[in-house]
């Protein structure tokens, strides 16, 4: 989770359709981040989101933080 450097407000993780490039947006204020290196575990290993196939990405943008 990354809040935004201008509101404060929580930003989106995205995946970029064409490109498959993952940037962080807040839909606020309309602050984007294009370039963001993002590590994930994945089947115990710890690998960049970049690395990921198109459908894993989109998984891994789709995914929801719990507190507890």
């Amino acid at each position: 989770m990354v809040n935004c450097p201008k509101c404060g407000k929580e930003a989106e993780l995205m995946v970029h359709e064409k490109t498959e490039e993952m940037y962080w947006v807040c839909h606020d204020c309309k602050w984007t981040a294009l370039k963001c290196e993002v590590w994930s575990r994945c089947v115990g290993y710890l690998r960049p989101v970049d690395s990921y196939n198109l459908g894993k990405k989109q998984e891994f943008a789709e995914r929801k933080t719990y507190k507890i």
